[in-house]
């Protein structure tokens, strides 16, 4: 259940970090695999020869001590877990190169499984060394890319494991001859986007209309800035407008956030909450609720 431990284990013995983020006492799907995989001898004896085994385990009822709850809080930000269980596979520093969740087919069969899945570190290993000995910067660049690209596939977030390579796929590219350099400027720009919506909707949460509406506006005016994120924060935005009673500018601001996309899936929500705020402002129907923050699909791990 300790990171560090599990990392300085991991560099000891030569192996990878099999991460386990589990419910243990709510989770059907958690409790299925540790019954149908990680408690059979079959995997209890194969396993650690290829992995350090860790578990992070976020109960409902059960309690952690304080330290172990904090520190599975921040692997859970890091690497971006939106479902249990989730397995994520990681070298001895904690970079992630595989996500995986729960298989059918037993110990045999998951061991397999991440056999083929170990095959990812492989290919990126490959690529970085053939990145350190190439000798120009360009190669060095696409070869980077390529290592990161089979990472990204996985659903292993790239920013987050892999800040320094990024960095440098933006210098050897810096003049952008291979497109390089504006895709991972652009991810990054992605990154802070949610992270700005992600405190946008927290204000919200907690009543700090004004305080949103006024942060939303300077997010708005700014350039480089993609539509979809524009449209969510404008989205956003409408539910404070909504809140202190301004129903005029929540429809104006939902219009503005119509246009940046009419086909997305907040898009298409937006004509029908234009109406039911319409019709209140001419009094023609009861008050409805409101327009609420746009929220990511929650994905489940299977």
């Amino acid at each position: 259940t300790d990171y560090e431990a599990a990392k300085k284990q991991d560099a000891r013995e030569g192996k990878d970090i099999l991460m386990d983020f589990t419910g243990s006492d709510w989770c059907g799907w958690c409790i299925k695999l540790k019954k149908e995989v990680f408690s059979q001898e079959a995997f209890k004896k194969e396993a650690p020869k290829h992995f350090v085994l860790l578990e992070l385990d976020y109960p409902r009822t059960k309690q952690l001590a304080p330290a172990l709850k904090a520190q599975n809080e921040k692997l859970r930000i890091e690497f971006a877990i939106q479902g249990y269980p989730t397995i994520m596979l990681t070298d001895a520093t904690g970079k992630a190169y595989a996500r995986t969740g729960y298989q059918a087919g037993g110990p045999e069969s998951y061991i397999k499984h991440l056999a083929e899945k170990a095959k990812v570190r492989k290919e990126r290993d490959k690529n970085f060394a053939a990145a350190e000995k190439a000798k120009d910067n360009a190669e060095k660049a696409k070869l980077l890319d390529l290592a990161l690209s089979k990472i990204e596939e996985g659903g292993i977030p790239v920013l987050s494991n892999y800040g320094a390579t990024v960095e440098q796929i933006i210098k050897f590219d810096s003049d952008d001859k291979a497109g390089l350099k504006s895709k991972y400027e652009g991810l990054k720009n992605k990154k802070l986007a949610r992270v700005f919506l992600g405190e946008l909707n927290q204000k919200i949460n907690t009543k700090k209309f004004a305080e949103a509406i006024k942060d939303a506006d300077a997010y708005l005016a700014r350039k480089g800035i993609g539509k979809e994120i524009k449209q969510q924060v404008a989205y956003s935005k409408s539910y404070a407008q909504y809140n202190l009673k301004d129903l005029k500018g929540a429809i104006a601001t939902l219009e503005v956030a119509l246009a940046f996309d009419p086909e997305s899936r907040v898009g298409k929500q937006i004509p029908g909450l234009i109406k039911r705020l319409s019709d209140q402002v001419n009094e023609k129907s009861p008050e409805k609720p409101g327009p609420v923050p746009a929220k990511k699909d929650e994905k489940k791990t299977k």
